[in-house]
């Protein structure tokens, strides 16, 4: 679900805001997209409702990251409305002008696809993907 859909408190504003932050951190050079979901009917009921979704544009294909445009969906066990949600699992996948490049699932650690990034940057975007899980308290390790 959009990103800006889940900005129901300060809290929540302010986390969905510091994704963003910590992806530019590594990756400067990105333009973060909120919404990166259409509204109309048919694109909302194949959404996760659990889950908070951002996209990040480059401004021409990122070699090192082999994509041009990367999904991120930052997915939580229940509602963020329910006080015992947990973050569970963050998905990524890298395109490139609309096709598939990679994968990258937390559940596992590995991205998979036809065409990866390199070794340095997976590892520095493994290590987005859990200062995520540590603003939302929780750790990779002790799920």
């Amino acid at each position: 679900m959009n990103a800006t859909t889940h900005a129901i408190s300060f809290e929540l504003t302010r986390k969905i805001a510091q994704i963003g932050v910590l992806f530019r951190a590594e990756f400067p050079e990105a333009d973060v997209d909120l919404n990166p979901w259409l509204t109309d009917a048919d694109t909302q009921c194949l959404v996760d409702p659990y889950s908070i979704d951002l996209s990040f544009y480059f401004p021409r294909h990122h070699s090192a990251l082999e994509c041009h445009c990367i999904l991120l969906e930052v997915k939580f066990t229940k509602s963020l409305m329910h006080p015992n949600s947990q973050l569970n699992e963050i998905k990524a996948h890298g395109f490139y002008y609309g096709q598939l490049q990679w994968s990258f699932d937390t559940d596992t650690g590995d991205f998979s696809g036809d065409v990866l990034p390199d070794y340095q940057v997976q590892a520095i975007f493994t290590g987005v993907t859990a200062k995520i899980f540590q603003l939302f308290d929780c750790s990779i390790v002790n799920r």
